[in-house]
């Protein structure tokens, strides 16, 4: 790898990129920017726990470490951070059509099949992040590459973790705005299916400063989704 210098640990086999990612900040307080590879993961999840069902062979998994200087309020920018991330490193690799799903997917543009997942873990402190592993997770088949595009995929996603949480820490409007460019429901009336139970409909507009999607229903109320209180999101 041709990153700038930093913490990195590379692990050919694990339990999964955040487990190991955020065992190593707590223990050894790492910096923010440190990065863990992952080849093969024995138990790797995505949001809502559900595991992450790809072809081990054909994936690889990279998680950075961030102690971003945020409020509470604004963890679902963290989300942002790594959809950006996850469709910049995919672009500079793979010449399929790319388009996020917010909050957690790179598409191929016009299927279903996720390329890339996004996850996002946080460890919380008094009124504070101590830390977030912000992890992608990449399909080679869904991306239309080869094993020997591993390498380069994992410097691209390093690269892109570093601009986009840079963004982050330097004008989130910024990185609004680079996520809302690529994002597929911007623009497009939905459906958020929501947890516990409920449902949101209406036509996604924008993130707002804390990055919570908008949606602007029939009646043109607001309705704001925080990714922790969704279960998915269609569009009509």
């Amino acid at each position: 790898m041709t990153v700038s210098p930093r913490a990195i640990q590379h692990h050919t086999v694990g339990v999964s990129v955040e487990a190991l990612a955020s065992a190593w900040a707590r223990r050894e307080n790492v910096a923010d920017g440190s990065v863990v590879i992952v080849d093969t993961e024995i138990a790797g999840r995505i949001r809502l726990g559900q595991p992450w069902l790809v072809d081990t062979a054909n994936s690889v998994s990279v998680g950075m470490i961030l102690r971003p200087d945020i409020q509470l309020v604004q963890m679902n920018l963290l989300w942002l951070v790594g959809s950006l991330a996850a469709h910049r490193a995919a672009t500079a690799c793979s010449e399929s059509d790319l388009t996020i799903h917010w909050p957690d997917m790179v598409q191929v543009i016009g299927t279903n099949e996720p390329a890339v997942r996004v996850n996002v873990v946080t460890q919380l402190g008094p009124g504070r992040i101590e830390h977030a592993v912000v992890s992608l997770r990449f399909s080679l088949n869904g991306l239309g590459l080869a094993s020997e595009a591993r390498a380069p995929l994992v410097e691209s996603a390093v690269l892109a973790l570093d601009s986009s949480s840079s963004l982050l820490a330097e004008d989130h409007e910024q990185l609004i705005d680079a996520a809302t460019e690529h994002t597929l429901l911007i623009g497009k009336q939905s459906k958020a299916v929501l947890l516990p139970r409920g449902e949101a409909r209406g036509k996604a507009i924008a993130f707002d400063s804390e990055g919570l999607l908008v949606l602007k229903t029939a009646t043109g109320m607001l309705e704001l989704v925080a990714v922790d209180g969704l279960r998915q999101i269609t569009t009509a």
